[in-house]
């Protein structure tokens, strides 16, 4: 028989893992083509229900001056308008 170097050297336990491995990675690909074929209202529906859920487990910890930077719609008209201080160093 023909020992092929990498595959003779695995356990058991090992090829538990690359069999696991691979599944993952199928399902991984059946859900990708499945989300695909989805319409956009489910696709939003889903999105909204996971940032409900995510917000009510939770709390916002950010700053004041990270979710107007979040929120902003450039970064230079944000700066404008004062939200940036900077402090001197001198």
């Amino acid at each position: 028989m023909v020992e092929v170097p990498i595959l003779s050297r695995l356990t058991f336990r090992d090829y538990q893992a690359l069999v696991l491995s691979m599944v993952i990675l199928f399902l991984e690909s059946l859900l990708r083509v499945v989300t695909w074929c989805l319409p956009d209202f489910l696709l939003n529906f889903f999105r909204e229900q996971s940032r409900t859920v995510f917000k009510s487990i939770y709390k916002d910890e950010r700053t004041t001056v990270a979710r107007e930077l979040q929120n902003a719609e450039s970064f230079v008209r944000w700066s404008d308008t004062g939200a940036i201080r900077w402090k001197s160093t001198l």
